[in-house]
């Protein structure tokens, strides 16, 4: 059976959060790990004030596009696509989504995905459940901390080790992709 994975894009995929602690440093003198830079952990560190104007630079066009993947996302999205059906999820609005879009297709894999969604005005447990995601994977712990009777997966992409386990109920924590590879292929089975 091929089920559907809806797959963050910031943090996940390509390494923004590794963009951001260097922003914070270099703009802020603030040190921060790859773990503190999702904005539910960036915030209360930087302020919201200085999240946003960080996130002009990092979510802007020119900023996507010098991103680089996260250690390992092309291979394992090639390898995902190969049994499962892939939905690009991310909290980017209309303005900065396409820039997303636009990354995927110049590392040459936008085609491995069967849509690009955004949950901005809404929930991404919402959209994963209207385009019938078996799995949500994301780095920042308030898209994964929802009802436990949301019958999916959530995992956690977060590979900073030294940060403490921050999230309750059914999140699977995962430090990079490998790791998610080995407990997917235990956990769908379950589902179907």
């Amino acid at each position: 059976m091929t089920h559907a994975l809806a797959i963050d894009f910031d943090g996940t995929i390509a390494d923004t959060n590794g963009r951001k602690v260097a922003w914070v440093r270099d703009n802020l003198g603030i040190e921060i790990t790859v773990g503190q830079a999702d904005a539910t952990s960036c915030v209360p560190i930087i302020g919201r004030d200085e999240y946003t104007r960080m996130g002009q630079d990092v979510f802007s066009p020119e900023g996507t596009m010098v991103t680089e993947p996260t250690p390992g996302a092309l291979d394992a999205l090639r390898r995902l696509a190969e049994a499962h059906r892939l939905v690009l999820l991310s909290a980017r609005g209309s303005d900065w989504l396409p820039a997303a879009e636009a990354w995927l297709v110049e590392r040459g894999v936008r085609d491995l995905f069967a849509d690009v969604r955004s949950s901005s005005g809404t929930t991404k447990a919402g959209v994963v459940e209207s385009v019938g995601a078996h799995a949500l994977v994301d780095d920042d712990t308030r898209h994964l901390v929802i009802p436990s009777d949301h019958p999916f997966l959530r995992y956690h992409f977060h590979p900073d080790e030294a940060t403490p386990w921050r999230v309750d109920g059914d999140v699977v924590h995962v430090r990079g992709w490998t790791e998610f590879d080995d407990h997917l292929a235990g956990a769908l089975p379950a589902l179907t």
